[in-house]
């Protein structure tokens, strides 16, 4: 699992998606800014094995 804190959420899509995974926004809007929005917070920590296909959980 990469490291996606303190980046963008366009950003992070753009590498989860390379891997083969898929990011769920907890507090999400409609109307969320994703260049300009930082990650707080993401679920699984960065470091753990993952599965292609796994959701990442985050938060802004």
């Amino acid at each position: 699992m990469p490291n996606i804190q303190g980046i963008s959420i366009k950003e992070a899509e753009k590498i989860t998606k390379e891997l083969g995974l898929e990011i769920s926004i907890d507090n999400s809007t409609e109307d969320i800014d994703k260049e300009n929005t930082i990650i707080t917070e993401q679920i699984p920590i960065n470091g753990i094995t993952i599965n292609k296909g796994s959701k990442i959980y985050i938060k802004y």
